[in-house]
């Protein structure tokens, strides 16, 4: 081109000089042409612009510079740009803007810098742009945004960061953007994203965080956009190397997000065995905390007759509710007692469809989200979407619920209950377990045994046994006649100590008597690797067990708390004490005197355990259970010990009912 190639054109309104060889423009080519509106330059290789080459194009407003070879702009390059609209710079290789490159644009709508190397971006990069609607950034080498960098484009309704190496992001850089309606944020390399980083985006339509390395969402960050992610967007923006073309289309928008970012949802087992009248529970769980509450309805069926269920909840319809952070809830319903035999009889609970799972705000109030389908966050797996209660005639007697739903209605029974065993870490030490189960009946060949760690309601640590993590805290295996396994429960990854029974179960023609248990209980320093006994694991049998108003005595010398403590388990898997269920307990010297009131202990959840005792004489600590309303609730409590000299707990088998403790003052011993 030469300098006045155009020269008497001033009438030209559309210049189309796209896809040939230019390398440069003369820096008056387009002097006079006042009433230019479109100018294209697509397509050649351009490598520098000369700093006053718009400088008469007062008029217009589409300029299309892309796929040329810029490597950097003038700063004053663009000054008399004042009507310009849309302005194209995408697939050149930009490395920096000077500052005020868009300096005076007040009426630009659009401005794509994508697929460059832009490697930051000025503070001030585009202000005064007040009417920007469309801002491609992607796929450029940006590493962080300026504090601000978004301040005043109170327009903008698309923004795209995609395919860049930004680690983190400013708190509030997003602060002001309340007509947003497209935020692309894929394939970066975010850990973590500011909690509130998405407020105030209330019309938030499409976001992409796919291809990043984060660990998590916080909770509550997508609270504000809920009502609009999903949604059609008004129209249609081209970001680049986002999802979006140019044009005037709707399309719909959504949530992306990497796949470990997303959780699965299922019943915590598939079927289970279970007598009539008894109380069951179904277990859900969503194996990570969403940033989000999840509302997920079920379908309950039947396959014979059971009667009417009592005590159903929670609602079918309107479902389990997770609220951020939550990760496990449970349907729960009474069995009738039938009259009669009436055989097998199946309830089946099935988990909405995805389509019918509901996203909500954090804190799980309001409506669930119109647009947004619940698989942008939840995965719901098939198999794991039912659960099956198989409900048997409460006769046989060797017919107990958690044995049926290990051997599938097979004749079993309890081989033994211990219920207080400690795993995990203890100051610098690591409680475990170790186990010995002979096999002495001459008879059978060989014997089935399922070995169980449970915390009545409470979600147990990862249990090892003998260094393998199996399935759900449980163990299965053959004993042949007269040999014997010796187990070594562990829970290495746990965060804090951890209470519970373990269970010992066989199958028919095995029983009970068929084996003998016993047990140690070992304390790992991990500093010096000096193992210390604790205490014996004997089973616990059902006569020692409190029920409301029960009463018991542990009789011992408690040198120190770090030595001496209690642990209470329920006596059944699955089951919880009823709220308000209290132990409360006396300290006697042993001709009986009344020495101290020890603080009573509120019986919650599953399982407790404390140490709270601190006495260098003989003492008997007398403890009761109170039990609210009308209840079979039953507790399995124990003492425990470290074998020291001078101190030791000795447990008094001699149970009473009533009376005998009460908080706060002597009792008649």
């Amino acid at each position: 081109l030469e300098a006045h190639d155009f020269k008497g054109l001033s009438s030209l309104e559309y210049l189309w000089l796209r896809d040939n060889h230019l390398t440069e423009l003369p820096e008056e080519v387009f002097r006079g042409l006042q009433n230019l509106i479109h100018l294209t330059l697509q397509g050649n290789s351009l490598n520098t612009l000369p700093e006053g080459v718009f400088g008469d194009l007062n008029s217009l407003k589409l300029l299309y510079l892309y796929d040329n070879s810029l490597n950097m702009l003038p700063e004053q390059v663009f000054t008399g740009l004042y009507a310009l609209e849309r302005l194209w710079l995408q697939q050149n290789f930009l490395r920096e803007l000077p500052e005020a490159t868009f300096q005076g644009m007040n009426y630009l709508e659009e401005l794509r810098l994508n697929s460059n190397s832009l490697n930051e971006l000025p503070p001030r990069s585009f202000q005064g742009l007040s009417n920007l609607k469309s801002l491609a950034l992607s796929s450029n080498n940006l590493t962080t945004l300026p504090m601000g960098i978004f301040n005043g484009l109170k327009k903008l309704q698309g923004l795209g960061l995609t395919g860049n190496s930004l680690r983190a992001l400013p708190e509030g850089v997003f602060s002001g953007l309340s007509n947003l309606e497209s935020l692309g944020l894929g394939r970066n390399y975010l850990e973590t994203l500011p909690e509130g980083v998405f407020s105030g985006l209330s019309n938030l339509r499409e976001l992409g965080l796919l291809g990043n390395s984060l660990r998590d969402l916080p909770e509550g960050v997508l609270d504000d956009a809920l009502g609009t992610l999903g949604g059609n967007l008004k129209r249609g923006f081209s970001l680049g190397l986002d999802t979006f073309r140019a044009g005037t289309l709707t399309f719909s928008g959504g949530l992306t997000v990497s796949a470990h970012l997303k959780a699965e949802l299922a019943f915590d087992s598939t079927a289970q065995r279970v007598l009539e009248g008894t109380s069951v529970r179904a277990g859900v769980t969503i194996s990570r905390a969403l940033p989000v509450a999840v509302r997920i309805p079920y379908t309950i069926g039947f396959s014979g007759a059971t009667g009417r269920l009592r005590r159903l909840t929670p609602d079918p319809d309107s479902g389990l509710l997770f609220r951020a952070g939550e990760t496990r809830r449970e349907i729960s319903f009474t069995l009738p007692q039938e009259v009669g035999p009436q055989g097998e009889r199946i309830v089946i609970l099935d988990l909405g469809k995805p389509w019918e799972i509901g996203l909500r705000r954090s804190d799980g109030r309001g409506p669930d989200a119109p647009y947004l389908i619940s698989e942008n966050l939840v995965l719901r797996s098939d198999e794991g979407a039912v659960h099956t209660v198989t409900v048997l005639d409460s006769d046989p007697l060797d017919r107990e619920p958690f044995c049926l739903s290990l051997w599938q209605g097979a004749p079993c029974s309890t081989v033994s209950n211990i219920p207080h065993v400690f795993l995990g870490p203890v100051g610098e030490s690591i409680a475990a377990a170790e186990l010995i189960i002979t096999h002495k009946d001459p008879g059978p060949t060989a014997c089935e045994v399922a070995v169980l760690f449970h915390r009545g309601t409470s979600t147990a640590p990862a249990i090892s046994f003998n260094g393998q993590f199996l399935f759900r805290n449980f163990l299965r295996t053959t004993i042949p006649r007269g040999g014997a396994e010796i187990l070594t429960l562990s829970a290495p990854d746990a965060q804090a100590p951890a209470a519970g029974a373990v269970y010992i179960f066989t199958r028919s023609p095995c029983t009970a008597d068929s084996f003998h248990v016993q047990g140690r209980s070992l304390l790992e320093n991990q500093i010096d690797g000096e193992i210390d006994e604790l205490f014996p694991l004997d089973p616990q049998s059902p006569e020692k067990w409190l029920r409301d108003g029960d009463c018991r005595v542990l009789a011992g010398v408690f040198g120190s708390g770090s030595n001496v403590g209690i642990a209470a388990v329920t006596t059944q898997p699955g089951q919880a004490a009823p709220p308000a269920t209290r132990l409360r307990f006396q300290a006697f010297d042993l001709q009986g005197n009344f020495i101290t009131r020890v603080p009573g202990l509120e019986v919650s959840g599953g399982y407790q355990a404390v140490s709270p005792w601190q006495f260098d004489q003989a003492t008997s600590i007398r403890m009761c259970l109170d039990v609210p309303g009308r209840s079979g609730f039953q507790l399995a409590v124990t003492a425990i010990g470290a074998t020291v000299k001078a101190a030791g707990v000795q447990y008094v088998t001699e149970s009473f009912h009533g009376g005998g403790v009460s908080e706060g003052n002597s009792s008649d011993p």
